[in-house]
């Protein structure tokens, strides 16, 4: 079997091989674990829902974070059923936090920088490559991902660059996403992974509101993507979309 080699967020080699049998892990963990692994069959994307709900009448002021929104967000497959370990994207005073409900195991990070534009940086709990130092904030968490926005308003295009082992630094943008708006009204949003020979861009994710409930996110993702990733800088592009407005409140 050829080994799975992994790029910017991408399988461009090799597939994912099932997990071997574990006498302490069930039929049932093994699945859950297995389906937050990227789709790996061209024509088969992956298909989530998310549902983000909020804590009413929460101090705002008295966050950490400059730029905040209280609530979570709910992973589920496109029917409703549970994904992963009950995966939720959950709130805190100073970030937020991609964890599972079931075990309440902290799969990655995602915290605000003090940027003139939205900025954030999206944390693993293992390097991303050989020999990669821990955050100097805490060293239990890898900086994975530098998600910038161009601007402060929604109709800005936002990037994603990837941790490299070059100078310790962020490597070239490899991910670049933009809303589409029906007048003012916005209706979905479409991500792109980019080139990094050609930088031409290819669509590998695509963000749909429901007109319905405006709190609800179906999401297609490629085959080859990584869902957490994905899922992680949804909840981070959203959150830009709002600290412009909270800026507002603190100036107030």
């Amino acid at each position: 079997r050829t080994p799975a080699v992994v790029h910017h967020g991408v399988i461009v080699k090799g597939k994912i091989g099932t997990p071997q049998h574990h006498k302490n892990i069930t039929c049932q963990d093994k699945l859950r674990r297995m389906s937050t692994l990227p789709s790996t069959t061209y024509g088969q994307p992956m298909r989530l829902r998310v549902t983000e709900s909020y804590i009413h009448n929460a101090d705002i002021s008295a966050t950490f974070d400059p730029y905040f929104s209280y609530g979570q967000y709910n992973i589920t497959t496109a029917n409703g059923s549970s994904y992963g370990n009950g995966l939720q994207i959950v709130m805190s005073t100073d970030a937020m936090t991609l964890q599972e409900a079931d075990t309440g195991k902290v799969v990655a990070l995602m915290r605000s920088r003090h940027t003139s534009t939205p900025s954030s940086v999206i944390y693993g709990t293992a390097p991303r490559y050989p020999d990669q130092p821990p955050s100097a904030i805490d060293d239990q968490w890898y900086p994975w991902a530098l998600v910038q926005k161009n601007g402060r308003s929604t109709r800005d295009d936002v990037t994603v660059q990837f941790a490299t082992h070059h100078h310790n630094n962020w490597g070239p943008i490899m991910w670049r996403s933009r809303h589409g708006f029906l007048g003012n009204h916005q209706t979905h949003t479409v991500v792109a992974r980019v080139d990094d020979k050609t930088r031409d861009e290819h669509p590998c994710c695509l963000v749909i509101r429901d007109p319905l409930n405006l709190d609800v996110f179906n999401v297609t993702i490629a085959p080859g993507i990584d869902p957490l990733l994905a899922i992680c800088y949804l909840a981070v592009h959203s959150k830009m979309d709002v600290e412009p407005k909270l800026d507002a409140v603190f100036a107030g």
